[in-house]
């Protein structure tokens, strides 16, 4: 009996070292052998370059662009997306050649100018691979729908930027597994009816951009797709029904609207109730006057983004107070004449602040300005604020650990020294905007400082490098800077980028400069020094 339990262990141990062995050449031979024959067709000269036989490079799991599972040592996944040489035209595709790989799970096959499949050698050469769950075949020149049938196991699947037309919906409808799909730019046109996916069951993600759809409609008053939780939708025209539509989707929780009409008549008992919605998006769109209503439900929305858009703004200093949840806004490209009071109830728990190229107006009291007491980003560029009192908000922010104010116009022209009360601010950059202010000796968390193409003038303090010893980026150039480099830069150990370039520095260069051990960076020129760079 012990004999037979040595014999047993034997045989073990004897298999653990020849599949030891097995794993350390690499990759299946018959795999590592399909990959070669994949890059005659796959032959873009700045790709797969290591795709070479070879002793010392035999383990193709460690090829570019090559994925394995390591306990199977099979392939899992290709990403050969731009991996064709786009000089040689359109092409067709044999798919039999990833036949050889049973355990892939993802393919990525994007950006090749593939027209289509071989003849009898399309993807349905890959229905058997149980395992097959991801396919991108986005940017390419695929206009047959019939490429798709048996891939019934298929989760996420992009047909982006190809050439189909509205009948790819009914051959996307069988795939019923799916839980990612990307319709963009793919050639739907005048009316589109979305009953046709209702058979996706546990579709979570669904684009569809970039078409010329006129009008979507769902053909059955029916619930519409209950587990989508993001949708995108971009140059289309909403009707009435749309909003009544998806607010169908009970799952939803971003939506991404662009380039698009919303008109029509929307009454209130009529408006959808967007509870779970979390991210909103809206870009380009021509707004009727009562459509920012439909979102004064939406108590969980967090983050919300509107640009270049035609909007009734006097309406958001009654909607966006209902947010309590709201963490993330970005303007750009609007008008906001109620600014800054449509904050006023709504900012408690904002973290984040991006306005770009907005024209700012009104005026409020100092005792009524928002508080901001949660905001840890606040990015202002291209803004013009009409205000006299817009830079006082900066007081209260008191948690703020970024705060970039870049080519703003401002009726004020001083910052508040509310900012040197800013002990959390690891990066500052205020650029080009005319501003006359220096006060950095409390900011002692800065990692980041940029404050070039100013009118900052004066001295440095003496102790700067030691108030600022943390400090890894220091820019202030175009400026109008005089005095000495002190001395105490060279406590700045972790510098790497030093720009004092265009000031009206004077005196010599400090030796002690030689002590900021990591500087890889630094810029000195239009000033007046002397002396030698250590």
């Amino acid at each position: 009996m012990a004999l037979k339990r040595v014999r047993v262990w034997l045989m073990l141990i004897s298999m653990f070292i020849s599949l030891q062995g097995w794993r350390m050449e690499g990759c299946l031979k018959q795999e590592r052998s399909a990959l070669l024959q994949l890059k005659h067709f796959f032959n873009n000269p700045n790709r797969l370059q290591n795709w070479v036989e070879g002793y010392e490079n035999s383990d193709c799991c460690y090829w570019e662009s090559v994925y394995c599972d390591f306990a199977t040592g099979r392939v899992s996944g290709l990403d050969l997306g731009s991996a064709r040489n786009q000089e040689l035209g359109e092409w067709y595709l044999n798919v039999s050649l990833f036949s050889p790989f049973q355990e892939i799970q993802r393919l990525n096959l994007s950006y090749n100018l593939i027209a289509g499949c071989v003849e009898n050698e399309g993807f349905e050469r890959l229905s058997h691979l149980n395992n097959f769950v991801a396919l991108d075949l986005s940017d390419n020149m695929f206009n047959d729908s019939r490429i798709l049938p048996g891939l019934s196991n298929l989760e996420h699947l992009s047909l982006r930027g190809n050439m189909f037309n509205n009948s790819i919906l009914s051959y996307v409808s069988t795939l019923s597994l799916l839980k990612q799909l990307d319709l963009t730019d793919i050639g739907l046109k005048d009316t589109v009816d979305l009953q046709e996916l209702d058979s996706l069951r546990h579709l979570q993600r669904l684009s569809m951009g970039g078409n010329e759809i006129k009008r979507i409609v769902i053909s059955k008053e029916l619930p519409l797709l209950k587990n989508l939780t993001g949708l995108r939708i971009s140059d289309t025209v909403f009707h009435n029904n749309f909003f009544q539509m998806i607010g169908t989707m009970t799952s939803l929780e971003y939506l991404y609207i662009t380039s698009s009409d919303i008109s029509g008549t929307l009454l209130d008992q009529e408006l959808p109730w967007f509870k779970n919605l979390i991210d909103l998006q809206i870009h380009h769109t021509v707004f009727q006057d009562n459509f920012l209503q439909i979102f004064a439900a939406m108590t969980s929305l967090q983050f919300i983004v509107i640009g270049s858009s035609d909007l009734n703004d006097t309406l958001l200093d009654q909607v966006l107070p209902t947010f309590k949840s709201l963490k993330y806004v970005e303007f750009h490209d609007i008008a906001l004449n109620n600014f800054p009071a449509i904050f006023n109830g709504s900012c408690n728990s904002l973290e984040t602040l991006l306005l770009d190229n907005c024209n700012l107006t009104n005026t409020l009291p100092g005792q009524e300005l928002p508080t901001f007491k949660s905001l840890t980003k606040l990015d202002i560029s291209n803004t013009i604020f009409n205000n006299n009192n817009s830079l006082q908000m900066l007081s209260s922010m008191t948690s703020l650990e970024y705060l970039s104010i870049v080519n703003c116009t401002f009726k004020s022209t001083s910052l508040d020294e509310g900012i040197c009360k800013m002990h959390h601010l690891m990066e500052l950059r205020i650029i080009g905007n005319g501003l006359t202010w220096w006060c950095v000796a409390n900011l002692t968390s800065l990692f980041e400082l940029d404050i070039s193409i100013n009118s900052f003038s004066g001295h440095i303090p003496m102790e700067f490098g030691a108030y600022l010893s943390v400090l890894n980026s220091f820019n202030i150039s175009g400026n109008a800077f005089e005095g000495m480099i002190p001395s105490s830069f060279g406590d700045m150990k972790s510098l790497t980028y030093l720009d004092m370039s265009n000031n009206l520095l004077t005196g010599g260069i400090p030796e002690e400069l030689a002590g900021c051990i990591s500087l890889g960076h630094l810029a000195l020129s239009n000033n007046s020094l002397q002396g030698q760079i250590f």
